[in-house]
């Protein structure tokens, strides 16, 4: 991790935390989905978040497709406010200069997403609670690529083995 991505990814991760504290979803939050379009431009990327009581609204099979999910218009908001917050376009900016010179090393088999990205999602959960944002027990962020692949990589990197149970259970695993 070079100073650079841990920068942006501190400003990414608070940035999407003062979002959800300034609009949140209803119910505690379920799940967060950053989905990433170019591991060379980490400030090209969309935020969906989704609250406990919009679950039920979405189909087990569409848990980590964002773009189906019915609250995708306010959540194409949220994108574009933690995209254009300023810290984020900095911290983006510096660090896509970087990324072109020397792209970042990953697996295209399993669409993981560059070093910064995965650190936005590591880094996630601690800024939410520190921002007050309650949770449900069941929350999980991830990654995707902007077809949604790439989600599982991610989960089974970072999220515990009683949570990908959990999903699991309830269908909503994702399978790329």
């Amino acid at each position: 991790m070079t100073s650079q991505e841990d920068e942006f990814a501190a400003a990414m991760a608070r940035a999407i935390a003062e979002d959800l504290r300034a609009y949140p979803r209803a119910g505690a939050l379920v799940r967060v989905v950053v989905r990433w379009f170019e591991e060379a431009r980490p400030s090209y990327f969309t935020v969906h978040a989704l609250g406990a009581d919009e679950r039920a609204e979405i189909p087990p099979e569409d848990a980590w497709c964002p773009l189906e999910w019915e609250n995708l218009d306010d959540e194409t908001d949220r994108g574009i406010r933690v995209e254009e917050h300023p810290r984020v376009q900095q911290a983006g900016e510096a660090l896509e200069a970087i990324y072109r010179a020397d792209p970042p090393e990953r697996d295209h088999d399993d669409y993981r997403p560059s070093p910064a990205i995965f650190e936005v999602i590591r880094r996630l959960p601690d800024e939410l609670r520190a921002a007050g944002i309650p949770l449900d027990p069941e929350f999980s962020t991830s990654a995707a690529h902007f077809e949604s692949l790439g989600a599982l990589a991610v989960l089974q990197d970072l999220a515990p083995p009683h949570l990908l149970a959990a999903l699991k259970a309830r269908g909503e695993l994702p399978t790329d």
